[in-house]
C-alpha cells in the first residue's frame, strides 16, 4: 500500500501540482479507484495519506490552471533517463552544484546546459540520472534520455552525427508529442517539430555519452524553460564558458567503503580493515566495486576475509595482478586494475566469455555471436551469460514483445575485456575464433526465414510449444540480422510469433506483436494476413465480434487464392470467420451460421495440394463447433471424429488436445453424457498439461468445474457438496491459470462462477478477488 503513496508522490513531482490535480480527478471518477479507496486499502493511515492528497489536489486554485502556458496533456509525461543504480553514493557537493546551476534564473534567456566530464564507469550517466529525477518536480514536461554514443547495437556499426541526431529527435518527440500526433520523417522536419514541443513543454533532457559538440548543440530545446545534461569523456566538451561543467573524480576510501557495504548482504558484519583492503586496488571506480561487492555478496561471508587474505599472499593471482597495476600507469589503474578483483572472482567459463566479447568488440550482442565462438554451444554460450549478468559485467534488454534477448555491455567492461583477451591470448587465437565467428554469421545469412517460420509452426501443431516459441523467436532475430536481403521477413516473424503467443493465452503481448507486423516497413501480404487474423482472434476473446469481423473479412478480401502462401491463410481465416458467425443467433429454420462459410475453406484446402492434409483437423474442429451451435449434435459428433482422425494422422497433438475439449464440452451439452464428458475433459487436461500449454489447461479446468457442478446438481445429501468442492477447485486452478497466461478477462469469467459458488468460504474469496 505504501507504494500507491509512493507513486502519488512521484506523480505530483512528475506533472506538476496543476497536471497531478487534474489527473487525480479523472481518476477518481473511475469505478476501479473508488473500490480501491472502500475496500482494498483497509490500513487507515494509508487510507488518511490518499485522502488527504486527493483533499490538496482539489483546493489548488482555479487561477494556476489559467496560468498554465501549455496545452493540457492527457497522458503521462515521459519518464526516460537510464536506470538509477539501486545503490547511489557520494556525490553530494556534485549533486548540489549541477542542482543549483539547472534550477537559477538564467538572465540570457539561454537553456542552461551542465556537463558532467569523467572516464568510462565513474558514474557520469549515474549521476545525471539522479540529478534528472530529482528536478523532476521543477520540469513538469518531464524527462527525455538520448544515449549518443557512435556504437550501438548488435551490428555495432559506427553511427554518424546525422544518425545521432535523426534518432535522439525522434526519441524526443515521440514523448513530447501528443497521442497521435505524428513523427516528421525528416531530420530538418524533427527539429522543427522538437523546437516547437519543447517551447511548449518544460523537460529535463539527459545526452548520454556525447562526444561533439556540433551534436550536442543541435540537440539543445529552442528556449530556457528546459535544462540540458551532458555526460562525456572528453574535456573539451567543458569548454564553453556558458556551460557548467562538473568533473567526476574517484569516490573516496570511505566512499568505496560505504559503497561496498551497502551492497553486502543485511546481516553480514565485515570490519573496516578487511572492505579498506578490497576496494584499494578499485581505485574508487564505482562500477568496478559494484561488480565485485555483487559477487561476493552472492557468496559466504569467509569469502571476504578469504579475498583479504590472498591480497597479502605473494603467490596468488590478485597480489601479483595488484603489483603489475601499481606499475601500468594511470590509465591501466583507473580501468583495468581497479576491474581486475571482479573478473579475479569469475568462474574460468565466465572469464573465458568476457574475454571472447572483447573479441567481438561490440556495445551489445546477440547470444548466438558468442556461441558461435564457442563452436555453436549455444547452451554453454547461455549458461556463461546468465552468470556474467548475475555477476554485473552485462545487462540483458529487449527491446519489444519478441523476448529475444541482446545483452549489453558498458564502455569500461568492454575496454577491459579487449585488454584482457590481448594479454591472455596468443596472436593466433584471435584468427581462429573470427573465422568460427564468420562461419557462424555465414550459416545465419544463409537461412531462410520463412523456412524458420514454418519450422515454427510445425512445432506449434505437432504440441511443442517450447520448440515453437524458440523458433519463432529465432525467425525474428535472423530477420533482424538479414533484414536488408529480406526486407518483409520481420514481420512475418513477428506475426508468426504473435500467433504462437495468442495460442497460449498470452493477449498484451501477442496484440503487441501483431500491431509490430503490421507496422513494419514493408510486411508482406502473408504477414499482414497473419497478424490481422490474430488481432481478430483477440477481439473474439474480448467479445468484441463486430471488430473480429471487420478484420476477418479484411484478410478475406485481399487474398489471393492463387498464391498458395496466401491460400493457406485464406483457409485459416475463413475457418476463424464461420466460427465467429455460429456465434450470432440465428431463427430456427435459418441455414446453420457458418456452415457456407467453411464450406468455401474446404474448397479452398482442396486446391492446396500436399498442404491440405495439415488444415484438415482445425477445419474439421470448427465444422463441429458450428454444427454444435446448431443443436445438430450426432452430426457434430461425426465430424469431431474425423477431426481427431486427421490429427492422429499428422501427429497435431495441439489439435488432439483441443479435439478432446470440444468433445467435452458437446457431450456436457449433450443430456445423459456426463460421465463421458469427464473422461474426455480429463483426456483433454492431461494433454495440456504434457505439452506445458498452461492456457489450454485452463479452458480444461474450467470445463471440469462446469461438469461437477452440473453433477452437483443432480446428486443429493454429502455427494453434492463433494462435487460442489471439486468445481470450485477446478475453477481456482482455471482462475490461477488465465492470470498467470495474461488473459484477465477469461479470469474474471471463472471469477464470477467462484463467486456464485455455493461454498461459502470460496465465494466470499473469489468476490474479493473480483474486486
Amino acid at each position: 500500500m505504501l507504494a500507491i503513496v509512493g507513486f502519488s508522490t512521484t506523480l505530483l513531482r512528475a506533472t506538476g501540482a496543476v497536471e497531478y490535480s487534474r489527473l487525480i480527478a479523472a481518476a477518481l471518477s473511475a469505478p476501479i479507484l473508488s473500490l480501491l479507496l472502500g475496500r482494498i486499502v483497509r490500513d487507515r493511515p494509508v487510507r488518511d495519506i490518499l485522502t488527504a492528497r486527493i483533499a490538496e489536489a482539489k483546493r489548488i486554485p482555479r487561477r494556476l490552471r489559467r496560468r498554465s502556458a501549455a496545452r493540457p496533456r492527457d497522458y503521462l509525461v515521459p519518464w526516460e533517463v537510464a536506470p538509477v543504480p539501486p545503490t547511489f553514493v557520494g556525490r553530494a557537493e556534485e549533486r548540489r552544484r549541477l542542482v543549483e546551476f539547472l534550477t537559477s534564473r538564467n538572465p540570457s534567456f539561454e537553456v542552461p546546459v551542465a556537463v558532467i566530464v569523467g572516464p568510462y564507469g565513474i558514474g557520469k550517466t549515474a549521476l545525471a540520472s539522479v540529478v534528472a529525477t530529482e528536478l523532476a518536480g521543477q520540469y513538469a514536461g518531464g524527462k527525455l534520455f538520448a544515449d549518443l554514443s557512435r556504437r550501438q547495437g548488435t551490428a555495432g556499426a559506427e553511427r554518424g552525427d546525422d544518425e545521432i541526431v535523426h534518432d535522439a529527435l525522434g526519441a524526443f518527440i515521440t514523448g513530447l508529442r501528443q497521442p497521435g500526433d505524428p513523427v516528421e520523417p525528416s531530420t530538418a522536419g524533427r527539429v522543427r517539430q522538437y523546437h516547437r514541443l519543447s517551447r511548449r513543454y518544460q523537460a529535463v533532457i539527459v545526452l548520454d555519452d556525447a562526444d561533439d559538440i556540433g551534436v550536442v548543440r543541435r540537440l539543445l530545446p529552442a528556449g530556457p524553460r528546459c535544462a540540458v545534461i551532458v555526460t562525456t569523456s572528453d574535456p573539451a566538451l567543458a569548454q564553453r564558458p556558458e556551460w557548467f561543467a562538473v568533473t567526476l573524480e574517484p569516490l573516496a576510501v570511505e566512499q568505496s567503503v560505504e559503497l561496498l557495504r551497502a551492497i553486502f548482504p543485511p546481516g553480514w558484519t565485515v570490519d573496516d580493515d578487511t572492505c579498506r583492503r578490497i576496494v584499494e586496488p578499485m581505485h574508487g571506480h564505482p562500477n568496478a566495486i559494484r561488480l565485485t561487492a555483487t559477487q561476493l555478496a552472492n557468496r559466504s561471508p569467509s569469502d571476504v576475509d578469504a579475498l583479504r587474505r590472498i591480497y597479502d599472499d605473494p603467490a596468488a593471482e590478485l597480489a601479483a595482478g595488484r603489483r603489475r597495476q601499481q606499475g601500468a600507469g594511470t590509465s591501466r589503474a583507473d580501468i583495468g586494475s581497479a576491474l581486475q578483483v571482479g573478473y579475479s572472482l569469475l568462474g574460468e567459463d565466465e572469464r573465458l566469455g568476457l574475454r571472447l566479447i572483447g573479441v567481438l568488440n561490440k556495445p551489445a550482442f546477440a547470444l548466438w555471436m558468442l556461441a558461435g565462438m564457442l563452436d555453436g554451444d549455444d547452451a554453454r554460450a547461455g549458461r556463461i551469460a546468465d552468470r556474467l549478468l548475475i555477476s554485473g559485467f552485462l545487462s540483458r534488454t529487449s527491446s519489444d514483445s519478441v523476448g529475444v534477448p541482446v545483452f549489453e555491455v558498458s564502455d569500461d567492461v568492454l575496454q577491459f575485456a579487449r585488454a584482457q583477451f590481448e594479454e591472455d591470448s596468443r596472436p593466433q587465437d584471435r584468427a581462429r575464433l573470427e573465422r568460427r565467428y564468420e562461419h557462424r554469421s555465414a550459416q545465419r545469412n544463409g537461412s531462410d526465414v520463412r523456412a524458420a517460420t514454418l519450422a515454427a509452426m510445425a512445432h506449434l501443431a505437432a504440441g511443442s510449444l517450447t520448440q515453437a516459441l524458440s523458433t519463432s523467436r529465432w525467425a525474428v532475430e535472423l530477420a533482424r540480422d538479414v533484414r536488408e536481403r529480406e526486407p518483409g521477413g520481420e514481420s512475418l516473424a513477428l506475426a508468426t510469433l504473435a500467433e504462437i503467443r495468442a495460442e497460449l493465452g498470452a493477449c498484451e503481448s501477442a496484440r503487441d506483436l501483431a500491431e509490430a507486423a503490421l507496422a513494419g516497413a514493408t510486411p508482406s501480404a502473408v504477414a499482414a494476413m497473419r497478424a490481422r487474423r490474430c488481432l481478430a482472434l483477440l477481439a473474439r476473446r474480448r467479445d468484441d465480434d463486430t471488430s473480429s469481423r471487420a478484420l476477418l473479412e479484411q484478410v478475406v478480401d485481399g487474398a489471393n487464392a492463387a498464391e498458395p502462401d496466401e491460400a493457406e491463410e485464406l483457409v485459416s481465416a475463413l475457418r476463424d470467420l464461420a466460427v465467429l458467425e455460429s456465434r450470432r443467433p440465428s431463427a430456427p429454420a435459418a441455414p446453420v451460421a457458418g456452415h457456407g462459410t467453411v464450406a468455401q475453406a474446404f474448397r479452398v484446402s482442396d486446391t492446396l495440394g500436399d498442404r491440405a492434409p495439415a488444415l484438415q483437423a482445425s477445419l474439421h474442429w470448427a465444422q463441429s463447433y458450428i454444427l454444435q451451435k446448431a443443436g445438430r449434435m450426432d452430426e457434430s459428433e461425426a465430424v469431431l471424429r474425423r477431426a481427431e482422425q486427421w490429427a492422429m494422422r499428422r501427429a497435431q497433438r495441439l489439435w488432439l488436445a483441443w479435439i478432446a475439449h470440444r468433445r467435452a464440452s458437446l457431450l456436457l451439452d449433450w443430456y445423459g453424457h456426463d460421465d463421458e464428458a469427464l473422461r474426455q475433459s480429463r483426456d483433454a487436461l492431461r494433454a495440456f498439461t504434457r505439452m506445458d500449454h498452461r492456457f489450454g489447461k485452463a479452458h480444461a479446468a474450467q470445463l471440469l468445474g462446469d461438469i461437477h457442478l452440473r453433477a452437483a446438481g443432480r446428486a443429493g445429501g454429502p455427494a453434492a457438496d463433494g462435487q460442489r468442492r471439486r468445481a470450485v477447485m477446478r475453477w481456482q486452478e482455471a482462475a490461477d491459470d488465465f492470470s498467470a497466461c495474461g488473459d484477465l478477462r477469461a479470469a474474471a469469467k471463472v471469477a464470477t462462477r467462484l463467486a456464485g459458488s455455493a461454498v461459502p468460504a470460496v465465494a466470499a474469496r473469489a468476490r474479493l478477488a473480483e474486486v
